[in-house]
């Protein structure tokens, strides 16, 4: 995966030595806007790497709410060593975000690997995927792309279609072609993955499970919510009876199944979900955390498309906090959102006073979004549903900001105060270096 997963969001690995994942999940509270419990306030999974800006990492929505497999392989052999060391340290500064000087080791070792070993050897290929996923992660899909599918075409030529490491770079290959909004070149190959490890290692099993839902969240992304919501129905059950409802790629497929109900216009079912999922990052991550931002954001559009605008104005107000807190890139934005919003619930000197702080005039209300002001103002349904649209996109770029602010979450843990520490993979995509078939998988959310 480049992903990771998986992201994909996608890695740390959970191994036969290491307990499973918590099945108790938080309650739903589906009448209203989540409560807020107080416990667990921490920041984020212990093992995950924190990278120093939003420019650091990149994943989608489905790299950073889905999570993706990545293998890693035994030790490559070299006549030296070195390369083997070099890779190792590689790995640690991709564990702590250090993306950059990650790629310039993974460059040295698959040079020499090329040289001593040839383009095919195994070894050479488990070096692709992990450069690969180091671009993935920092947010060079063009360059994640040539490496990953060099290493498809090396294992489809020496180990064959049904090898357990070719579905993975399979299953890679489209979760990265998903993301750059190749779909048509993306179906294909995740169909492959999610048969081929159905028949291989069961349709229960983690790798296969979250291989269904990224392929639920493609269809969802090309508008075929038919075909979207039994996959990622089936997923999510199973996911909830094998993971437990807290595991990062159980929320993650919560959020997905919630956006795919919120597009069919069921509203009380995706709410049910999107205040589930919002609870969970409340507790294991915190308030502030970016995943948790971001599913506010989600459930606030949810609000919003229903014209519940007081409901859904408080809920954007935590997410500009949040924003604010971090210098945020979508600060401004969402400022502007929020305006519009006091605006239709009659609040406009407040309106005026946000804008005066964000923007440096007041009246400045959405340049881009002019439709807002006049609906606003008269308080007339045509405003309010301005607003839910401009909730919608403001929904889907804040959440693609916002992953890409922190790399995928690691899913080899019960909890993120508790968990083993894992490596931080691209989201959604199922890595690569050669594993062996009795290893537990590697989970990206």
């Amino acid at each position: 995966m480049p992903t990771a997963a998986a992201s994909s969001g996608a890695a740390s690995g959970i191994t036969s030595s290491r307990s499973p994942a918590s099945k108790k999940g938080p309650k739903s509270n589906r009448a209203g806007s989540p409560a807020r419990p107080k416990s667990a306030r921490k920041k984020g999974k212990t093992p995950r790497a924190k990278p120093t800006g939003a420019g650091d990492a990149l994943t989608n929505e489905a790299a950073t709410l889905l999570a993706e497999v990545l293998k890693v392989s035994p030790a490559a052999s070299s006549s030296s060593g070195v390369e083997d060391e070099t890779e190792a340290k590689a790995k640690g500064l991709r564990e702590q975000g250090k993306y950059d000087d990650a790629e310039q080791l993974y460059r040295q070792v698959l040079a020499a690997r090329r040289t001593e070993l040839g383009d095919r050897h195994a070894s050479t290929v488990s070096t692709l995927d992990q450069l690969g996923a180091t671009l993935y992660m920092k947010g060079d899909l063009v360059g994640a792309e040539e490496l990953l599918l060099e290493a498809l075409e090396a294992r489809r030529a020496t180990l064959g279609d049904a090898h357990p490491d070719t579905v993975a770079s399979v299953s890679s290959s489209g979760m990265l072609l998903k993301d750059k909004g190749d779909l048509a070149r993306a179906e294909p190959l995740l169909r492959e993955a999610v048969a081929a490890m159905r028949e291989t290692i069961g349709e229960r099993h983690p790798d296969a499970l979250i291989c269904m839902a990224n392929l639920g969240v493609l269809l969802k992304d090309k508008g075929d919510l038919e075909a979207a919501e039994p996959l990622l129905r089936d997923a999510l059950r199973a996911m909830r009876e094998t993971l437990g409802d807290a595991h990062p790629a159980t929320l993650v497929n919560i959020v997905q199944l919630g956006l795919v109900l919120m597009a069919k216009k069921d509203h009380a079912a995706a709410e049910g979900l999107l205040v589930e999922a919002l609870q969970a990052c409340r507790v294991h991550f915190g308030d502030a955390h970016p995943q948790t931002l971001a599913s506010i954001t989600h459930l606030a559009s949810l609000y919003e498309a229903t014209n519940d605008i007081e409901t859904a104005l408080p809920l954007h107000q935590e997410v500009l906090a949040g924003f604010e807190a971090t210098n945020h890139p979508m600060t401004v934005r969402c400022a502007d959102h929020v305006a519009a919003l006091l605006r239709l619930a009659g609040r406009s000197d407040e309106a005026d006073a946000l804008l005066t702080k964000f923007r440096g005039a007041a009246l400045e209300l959405i340049s881009d979004r002019p439709d807002l002001e006049g609906g606003a103002e008269a308080g007339t349904d045509t405003g309010a549903d301005a607003a839910a649209e401009a909730a919608a996109e403001l929904s889907a770029a804040s959440t693609e900001v916002v992953d890409a602010a922190a790399p995928p979450l690691s899913a080899g843990a019960t909890t993120p105060e508790g968990g083993s520490a894992g490596e931080p993979a691209p989201a959604a995509v199922a890595a690569a270096p050669s594993a062996a078939v009795d290893e537990e998988p590697e989970l990206l959310s």
